[in-house]
């Protein structure tokens, strides 16, 4: 069975060494990143950091998985939102302030952060 196809959309950023996908603009719901990957003949599920399927807004750690005709996850990346670097899928003064720490190094942030 041949794998799914993908055609992304140039405002996000897929990096195959490090299986990330950066650069969603914050407020991107799951049914709009899923366009944004253009996935045909394939199935596209977005997962929180303990694995649950999502609806809403996608988060920084979230997890994308892209299935073939079989089931098969053939595809898997982690998601990075811009501005988003405490994965609460808000970008607000929490985000600030855990960069600012990042910056003073009181506490790095690490991972997809």
């Amino acid at each position: 069975m041949a794998n799914p196809k993908l055609q992304i959309n140039s405002s996000i950023k897929v990096n195959e060494t490090t299986k990330t996908i950066s650069s969603i603009a914050p407020k991107t719901t799951v049914e709009e990143f899923k366009k944004l990957l253009g996935v045909t003949a394939g199935t596209v599920k977005v997962f929180n950091n303990i694995g649950k399927e999502i609806n809403g807004f996608v988060k920084t750690s979230d997890t994308v998985k892209i299935y073939n005709a079989n089931g098969q996850a053939v595809y898997s990346y982690t998601l990075a939102v811009t501005g988003d670097v405490n994965g609460d899928g808000v970008v607000d003064a929490k985000d600030a302030l855990a960069i600012r720490k990042h910056i003073m190094g009181t506490n790095k942030l690490a991972g997809c952060y």
